[in-house]
Formats: C-alpha cells, sequence, structure tokens
C-alpha cells in the first residue's frame, strides 16, 4: 500500500500497521534470523527471489511516503516488535510532512499484534484519525 501511495490521488489518508520503510535491511537481519544460515547466504537468497518471485530487495515505502507530501499517514507499531524494528515507523513518520501524519506505538505489542493486545485503544486511534481526516476533507 505505501508502495503506491503517491498514485492514489484521491486517497485523503492511509493507516499503516507494523510497516517498514527500507526492505533490504529487513531482509538482511530475518534471513539469516529465520534461516538460521550465516549472513554471506543472504545475496542469494535475495537473487533467488528476486529472480523466482519478482522480489525488490532495493524497495523502499519510506520514499514513496515521502513522495506523498499532501497525503496523512497513521502509523500503528507495537513496541515490542522484533520482526520489523519500530525505528522503521519512526522514519516513515519523519519521512512525511503532512501536519496530520500520526504515529502510535502500543506499549508490549509485538509485530502485528496491537490490535489483539489493545483492541479499543487500537480502533478508537483508527477511527479517530479516520473522522479527522473526513471532517478536514469536508471543509
Amino acid at each position: 500500500m505505501l508502495g503506491v501511495a503517491e498514485q492514489l490521488g484521491d486517497v485523503a489518508a492511509l493507516v499503516a500497521d507494523s510497516a517498514y520503510a527500507n526492505l533490504r535491511p529487513i531482509l538482511d537481519l530475518d534471513i539469516t534470523r529465520y534461516s538460521g544460515l550465516p549472513g554471506f547466504f543472504n545475496p542469494g537468497i535475495i537473487v533467488a527471489g528476486q529472480l523466482f518471485y519478482g522480489l525488490n530487495p532495493d524497495f523502499r515505502p519510506v520514499d514513496h511516503v515521502r513522495a506523498s507530501p499532501r497525503r496523512a499517514f497513521l502509523f500503528l507499531v507495537g513496541a515490542a516488535d522484533t520482526f520489523i524494528p519500530t525505528a522503521n515507523s519512526y522514519e516513515l513518520k519523519s519521512a512525511s510532512t503532512n501536519a496530520a501524519t500520526r504515529l502510535v506505538v502500543f506499549d508490549g505489542s509485538g509485530h502485528a499484534k496491537e490490535f489483539h493486545d489493545h483492541s479499543t485503544l487500537y480502533l478508537s486511534t483508527v477511527f479517530g484519525f479516520i473522522d479527522q481526516q473526513i471532517a478536514a476533507y469536508r471543509t
């Protein structure tokens, strides 16, 4: 979704949960962590992903956020996310120049567990953001 943000002309706001800013560091970290293979295998695994699955290891959603200055973003992330470090969400937030962009960090939540762990806060945050954006759009 973030990869096409600037192409969504009529969409005033986007919500992203547990998003990454730059794919390559995630691949470098997680291929080694989850495959159990030494890091020198990573380039070959990435090339195989490119050839067989069309993977773009240099995909940078942060660039798409930066290219969408008129769009507000809501970034949601768990403070205990070890799959995609929370620093990614801070980087995405910093890339947006829209004053309505927000970052909400959920205490104790792991990767994509914010809704599970804090459903009331999660829903009120998302619906509040959407209501705010609809009100701003109408004026």
